[in-house]
């Protein structure tokens, strides 16, 4: 029985990664897996989601109910190593600011992939309405790129957040 638990574990952690799709964005600059049940959105949909949005993302990805969605949005902002200490110090008010009842989990700079990442975690509840965000903003092609994740079923907020920290863990940055 001891025995039983690791291996249910070890396998349940090699069909997760073994699930996913890998892709390169931003002239190939940066790569990550997904979990293949993420879909990428087409032009269309980018469109009817994200036409409201003064700068839509580049890039979406949704699972078949779009209770879970997965962005990449390149701002026309220089980012670089240096600069991220100050982005995150910048974001963090803004989006403190945008939402002030969320619980925090996250929100720091770490250094990762060759440079500094800045991390905001947070989930936002209220009543007939819940949000779970975790976003890395980090320089890519020397402008500020974030890449976020958003689930809005709480009953599947750790099996998400688990497979989505594995594909952060995937990223690879190509050399500037």
């Amino acid at each position: 029985m001891k025995l039983l638990l690791p291996l249910i574990l070890l396998f349940t952690t090699l069909s997760i990664k073994a699930e996913s799709n890998t892709y390169a964005f931003f002239d190939n600059a940066l790569t990550l897996s997904l979990p293949s049940d993420l879909n990428l959105m087409t032009e269309q949909e980018l469109t009817k989601y994200y036409s409201g949005q003064k700068l839509p993302p580049s890039s979406a990805f949704a699972n078949n109910d779009n209770s879970v969605t997965f962005t990449l949005t390149q701002y026309p902002m220089q980012a670089d190593k240096k600069s991220m200490r100050k982005i995150q110090n910048a974001l963090s008010g803004m989006l403190r600011k945008a939402h002030e009842n969320a619980k925090w989990k996250k929100d720091k700079v770490i250094n990762e992939f060759g440079t500094k990442v800045a991390i905001f975690e947070y989930e936002i509840e209220t009543i007939g309405q819940y949000h779970y965000y975790l976003t890395y903003a980090l320089p890519i092609k020397n402008q500020l790129t974030m890449l976020t994740f958003l689930t809005t079923e709480k009953k599947y907020k750790t099996k998400w957040l688990t497979q989505i920290r594995e594909s952060m863990n995937t990223i690879s940055i190509k050399k500037q």
